[in-house]
């Protein structure tokens, strides 16, 4: 009988695809607030659930920085993909709302195929009705936050005392010039099934789970 063996391991960095939530800047006004009670959220999330990490938001009202306790009603605007098919959103969603009673999210959904172009596109050519992004990758990363896009989490991670060492180096990664711009809200675990009988007959070591890719 052929013997399976399987290497598991959970790459944070690799993660980014579809893992990381940044604060929108309005670019026209040159104003935004970051809603600080979801990245207080956020801490709380990094230790629950398989795929949670962690999660962060702004909107363009005042109210926003106070959403624990304001009366006003706050609509928060997410850009994202894929929502039908995402099992994790809606509890998010539902596990920051139930703490912010005033606070409505609103998905708007890009689909996947071209969502980062999509995004870009639509930021470029002046909306500003997006507050919460989720980016789907390094380049698209950057360009967000070359062209202003994105607000900095830096004083929010500072009044949160968010534990950034709990994502495993993604956020060290993704600092630019001292400034944090996304937090990961989800981790993958990468899975290797490799066949120990030819490795055997090779002669060659098993993987091990300090290999790379």
């Amino acid at each position: 009988m052929k013997r399976i063996s399987r290497i598991m391991s959970v790459a944070l960095a690799s993660a980014l695809a579809g893992s990381v939530l940044g604060a929108c800047s309005s670019a026209d006004t040159g104003t935004a607030t970051t809603a600080a009670a979801a990245t207080t959220a956020a801490t709380t999330a990094a230790t629950t659930g398989e795929t949670d990490a962690a999660t962060s938001a702004a909107t363009s009202g005042d109210a926003a920085t106070q959403s624990g306790t304001a009366s006003e009603p706050v609509t928060i605007k997410w850009a994202l993909w894929g929502f039908d098919a995402t099992t994790y959103y809606q509890p998010l969603i539902d596990a920051y709302t139930e703490d912010h009673s005033n606070v409505t999210i609103e998905t708007v959904d890009l689909g996947s195929t071209d969502y980062t172009a999509m995004l870009l596109t639509q930021l470029s050519g002046g909306a500003n009705d997006l507050d919460v992004l989720t980016i789907k990758d390094i380049p698209g990363y950057t360009n967000l936050v070359n062209q202003g896009h994105l607000l900095s989490l830096n004083d929010d991670i500072q009044a949160n005392q968010i534990d950034t060492s709990l994502y495993g180096g993604t956020v060290e990664q993704i600092t630019v010039d001292g400034q944090v711009y996304a937090l990961p809200f989800r981790s993958d675990f990468w899975v290797v099934y490799y066949n120990k009988d030819l490795f055997d007959q090779a002669g060659v070591a098993y993987p091990t789970n300090d290999m790379t890719l």
